[in-house]
């Protein structure tokens, strides 16, 4: 009963489409512009607004915490708990029910829980990000590059990242949890992996012509 007390209230938070309600007060349908995506980016590319965007930003990031925080409150550091609070919470931010479970791509809900859970991970998460888009200048592809790096990472090294976690926990268990999570983020950015793939066919295509 706590567990379905635990998914429900993050699954409940994560779930608010922070997107899809600010601009909607603009009059814009995020579901329809832009990449259709209810997160940061393409609220800012379809507002224009580096404020509009910073608020989709900073409420998505919450939307990881707070969950975190009640759970920690009523629950003590269980790792198996915590773990679930942070997975349901990305779940709902990527596949929410108020919107056709359509959603974000859940790195900034990812963000706000890990950030007080396993806060080595982000550190981690974004030096992949930077060394990637150094590399390539893509940010989605920076995105798929870093998250599918830490899940290798994760897999292969828990033992390792489990000595600077602030709770306690196996390695099976620090391993799923944060695997599941990053597999959450990884299945949402497919259809930017496919866009990516098209456009270097389609320039790969016109440098051979």
């Amino acid at each position: 009963m706590e567990i379905i007390s635990v998914i429900f209230y993050s699954y409940l938070i994560g779930s608010i489409p922070t997107a899809f309600l600010v601009l909607k007060r603009n009059g814009i349908n995020i579901l329809n512009e832009g990449s259709g995506n209810v997160g940061t980016l393409n609220s800012y590319e379809v507002s224009k607004s580096k404020s509009v965007a910073i608020l989709v930003l900073i409420t998505d990031f919450l939307k990881g915490m707070l969950p975190l925080y009640i759970t920690l409150y009523f629950f003590g550091e269980n790792f198996i708990y915590l773990g679930i609070s942070v997975i349901s919470a990305v779940f709902a931010h990527c596949f929410s029910i108020w919107i056709g479970f359509k959603g974000g791509r859940g790195l900034a809900t990812a963000l706000g829980g890990s950030v007080l859970f396993v806060p080595q991970l982000p550190i981690l998460w974004i030096s992949f990000w930077l060394i990637s888009f150094w590399i390539k200048t893509n940010i989605h592809f920076s995105s798929i590059f870093a998250t599918f790096s830490l899940l290798v990472a994760t897999i292969f090294f828990s033992s390792f990242f489990i000595e600077f976690s602030i709770f306690s926990s196996t390695e099976l268990e620090y391993s799923i949890v944060v695997s599941l999570v990053l597999i959450i983020i990884l299945i949402k950015h497919i259809e930017p992996l496919r866009n990516y793939i098209k456009m270097l066919q389609s320039q790969s295509r016109g440098n051979h012509e």
